[in-house]
């Protein structure tokens, strides 16, 4: 996207992020130094005590829709997530679809002038945020049905709008191909991992018709 002139001038690329006053900077895969989700690299200054005052006003401005609630409810079918001061004085916005993204951003530059969204880091989520709950939901709804039918227990369940659904079971069901064929099925179009519960390391289960570049390797 093009920077506003002037006063953004001085804004420099650091590490792949647009840092500085300005348009928000955007994280496409095909960009280049553009990220997507997750954010597991963000990590928080462990020396602050408290958000900053810039990135604190720009994350109330957003003010992420709740279960399809509040002043943003429009993008509930893209918002994923969002980081606070992860880096410094920026917010990390996690979305569905960049474009839903940017107009999210641009009602809120609107809304909000004296806010600076050009704090903004927008990064691509794999699913919304509505997806995975809605998911995780169908999968903790039918658990106990999955223990009666093949004998392996959803001990946990973790819902990430960039990995999808963690699965932790037993270690035989963690095996099953069975059982986690049907996981996949329950999970429709979003990621599942099954793993033996308390461990890392579990087999990443995809759609047949997911693409080829996130399918398990």
């Amino acid at each position: 996207m093009p920077s506003r002139p002037s006063a953004c001038a001085a804004a420099v690329l650091v590490a792949g992020l647009l840092v500085g006053c300005g348009t928000e900077s955007v994280a496409t895969p095909e960009r280049p130094g553009g990220r997507a989700c997750p954010t597991d690299e963000l990590r928080p200054d462990p020396a602050a005590t408290e958000n900053t005052p810039e990135a604190r006003a720009l994350a109330d401005a957003l003010d992420p829709p709740k279960r399809g609630t509040g002043a943003h409810a429009a993008y509930d079918d893209t918002y994923s997530s969002m980081e606070v001061d992860r880096p410094r004085g920026r917010v990390t916005l996690c979305v569905s679809d960049l474009g839903r993204g940017r107009a999210w951003v641009a009602a809120v530059r609107k809304a909000h002038p004296d806010v600076d969204t050009g704090r903004v880091d927008l990064r691509l989520a794999g699913w919304s945020k509505k997806e995975v709950d809605a998911a995780g939901e169908r999968v903790r709804k039918h658990a106990a049905q999955y223990e009666k039918e093949y004998g392996f227990p959803v001990s946990t369940l973790s819902l990430d709008g960039a990995k999808g659904l963690t699965v932790g079971t037993s270690r035989e069901g963690a095996a099953s191909r069975e059982f986690r064929e049907r996981l996949v099925r329950e999970a429709g179009a979003v990621a599942v991992r099954v793993e033996v519960a308390h461990e890392v390391g579990g087999d990443l289960a995809r759609r047949p018709d997911a693409p080829a570049a996130t399918r398990a390797r």
